[in-house]
């Protein structure tokens, strides 16, 4: 029996699936690498468009919009300018002559517009103007607001022709310097304005090739990780199929050893009952009979040999009934000899005579003649359930149902008890209930839960 044991159990383990390469970077860590690099791009870029954005943002606003309003402040002023330059004209061309102090008060708002807009255009010029620039145009103003007040103090002493020749002669020249000094600012903040502009555009084409060149790059890299993680999710899916296919082999090979297994405790089984019934007990039988014809020849006085013997008969009785009750547990003649449904009937009746739980047995349909290896299989299933509801239960009513219809035949034991406790259903009475199931062709099904019921549906 040992040597079939072990024979059945001798699986071939199946063989390994390759190994990852010893020394490899995980791929985990390769990809993780690559989301790392697409990141600091990412950040990287970000930086850089945040500084560029400033930058842009500081030409707009220190420059361009600073610029803007100093033009217009010289516009005001060259405005100015060429008022005063019209009222010096109009001072020594006009005809007939007018009085020069007609135009006194005209020179004296100009003068507080003029700087008043000099005050403001000061706080807003660009940095590039330096003071000798300012100062310029600080002393030409005095030169001709003195020269004008000159003019005035003549024209109000009464030497108008005098006064009239310091205008044609001094005046309209520095208006005519002070209007053309103006016009070089407002050429010049032109100029400053046109190069803002151009390093402007300079950088948002910096900004766009850079977005390019880094879309390229993220396009690049994305594809190279895309790619790499194909390849790695293959190298994985074969792996995982090798270490599929290598458990469908084991898990076939422990299935047959499994079956193995069965039939040769099932064949052991019938060798050991038949040994039990046909050697043990036919000892048994002998030593009954001997000690029958012992009792027969002691002498009547002999009162207390003649009990002691009789005693030995009872004990070899009871031992030959024990033996027989161990050979029918063991493999029950029965089986063979009346088939399932009666073996499955005496099953029930000495459950319920054993164990107290009231239990009745029902057959639907007419049942075929079983294979000995099907019939066998089925009584094994019946009676690892009857013990689990007497140990597991606390039962106090039992169903066996034997039902044959169609090409199928149905086993199934139920009771009215609070179902299996948990540690219970993870025993080997459920999986040896469902490896013979499944040797048969069939499906197992268990429900552990208040009224208990164990279901066998195998193919006829």
């Amino acid at each position: 029996m040992t040597a079939a044991v072990q024979e059945a159990t001798a699986v071939t383990p199946p063989p390994n699936p390759a190994p990852l390469a010893h020394g490899a970077p995980s791929p985990h860590l390769r990809l993780l690498a690559g989301i790392g690099m697409m990141l600091a791009l990412f950040l990287g870029f970000g930086v850089y468009t945040a500084r560029q954005m400033r930058q842009l943002r500081g030409y707009q606003r220190q420059v361009l919009e600073r610029g803007h309003r100093d033009t217009l402040e010289l516009l005001r002023i060259q405005e100015d300018a060429y008022e005063l330059t019209l009222s010096v004209e109009n001072m020594i061309g006009r005809q007939p002559q007018v009085p020069i102090l007609v135009w006194q008060a005209d020179f004296l708002r100009l003068r507080r517009d003029l700087d008043q807009a000099l005050a403001r255009e000061q706080r807003l010029a660009p940095p590039g103007r330096g003071r000798p620039e300012n100062a310029q145009m600080a002393r030409s103003l005095r030169q001709f607001w003195n020269i004008s007040d000159q003019a005035f103090a003549l024209a109000r002493s009464g030497y108008e022709s005098q006064a009239a020749d310091l205008v044609n002669r001094e005046l309209a020249p520095q208006g005519m310097y002070i209007h053309n000094l103006i016009t070089s600012w407002l050429a010049r903040n032109s100029r400053r304005e046109q190069r803002t502009e151009a390093a402007m555009q300079a950088i948002y084409g910096g900004v766009m090739r850079n977005i390019l060149w880094l879309t390229g790059l993220l396009l690049a890299l994305a594809g190279g990780i895309a790619v790499w993680v194909l390849r790695a999710n293959r190298a994985s899916f074969a792996h995982a199929q090798a270490l599929t296919q290598a458990l469908d082999r084991r898990s076939h090979d422990l299935a047959a050893a499994n079956r193995r297994l069965l039939e040769v405790q099932e064949t052991t089984l019938r060798q050991v009952a038949r040994d039990l019934h046909d050697e043990l007990g036919q000892l048994l039988t002998a030593l009954g009979t001997m000690l029958a014809r012992l009792q027969q020849h002691l002498p009547a006085a002999s009162g207390e040999a003649v009990a002691q013997v009789r005693e030995a008969r009872g004990v070899a009785q009871e031992a030959q009934q024990k033996l027989r009750g161990l050979a029918q547990m063991l493999r029950p003649p029965a089986l063979d000899d009346f088939g399932l449904e009666q073996t499955l009937r005496e099953q029930v009746r000495k459950f319920e005579l054993r164990t107290g739980i009231a239990a009745r047995m029902e057959v639907r349909g007419v049942l075929p003649l079983l294979p000995p290896q099907t019939a066998i299989h089925l009584y094994r299933i019946a009676q690892e359930a009857l013990t689990n509801v007497a140990r597991h239960a606390g039962a106090h009513q039992v169903e066996l149902l034997l039902a044959a219809g169609g090409q199928t035949l149905r086993l199934r034991i139920a009771d009215d008890g609070a179902g299996m406790p948990a540690e219970a259903g993870r025993g080997l009475g459920l999986s040896g209930m469902r490896e013979r199931a499944e040797m048969l062709g069939g499906r197992f099904h268990f429900n552990p839960g208040p009224g208990a019921a164990v279901e066998v549906e195998i193919p006829l």
